[in-house]
């Protein structure tokens, strides 16, 4: 187990590890998520202040790490979803959730949770995010949003959200490096 510890910590991939202490991957993978879980119930106890504030922008985004086997076939019916959100120049000031549901009230008690009122919310144009504009004023948040359909950055605003979307890249990527089934 202490070696599984090392090995973890280290960020080695499943197959790596599997091999070199002859152990399943399958088995390996059920310990990796442990960890992980363990982990973010950790930094939920001791670092779980709200990221953002008066001012401070934070750029959001919904992310899914599930996927069709060889990206073929029809969608699946058990899509898992993280959103995320991060700090804008400050990747440190980060969170990343597992939702259930992209709807309006999951994502609303999400950014109240995690953000700090009085920031300065930037995400793309998915229709989820429509009705939350109003809401979130009257909650002290103002909101910005990109249209990717014209630009990556806004002209106007210079609102974007290519850290959140490289960050969730790296996040997903790593999930996968630690054998996390898609599934």
């Amino acid at each position: 187990i202490l070696l599984i510890l090392y090995e973890w910590s280290s960020n080695s991939p499943v197959e790596i590890v599997a091999s070199e202490y002859d152990l399943s991957q399958s088995t390996l993978s059920t310990w990796y998520q442990k960890l992980r879980d363990i982990t973010a119930r950790c930094y939920d106890l001791f670092f779980n202040a709200p990221i953002g504030g008066p001012n401070i922008i934070v750029q959001i985004d919904e992310s899914c790490i599930s996927k069709n086997k060889y990206n073929r076939g029809r969608l699946l019916s058990n899509q898992k979803w993280l959103f995320g959100g991060v700090v804008l120049g400050n990747h440190k000031q980060c969170f990343f959730e597992y939702v259930e549901r992209r709807n309006e009230e999951t994502l609303l008690e999400v950014i109240q949770r995690k953000i700090a009122p009085g920031s300065i919310i930037w995400s793309d144009m998915w229709g989820g995010y429509q009705n939350l504009i109003p809401r979130l004023s009257h909650l002290g948040y103002s909101h910005e949003r990109v249209n990717h359909n014209q630009n990556f950055i806004d002209p106007i605003t210079g609102a974007n959200t290519q850290s959140i979307k490289s960050f969730s890249s790296v996040m997903k990527r790593n999930l996968r490096k630690q054998g996390t089934n898609y599934g």
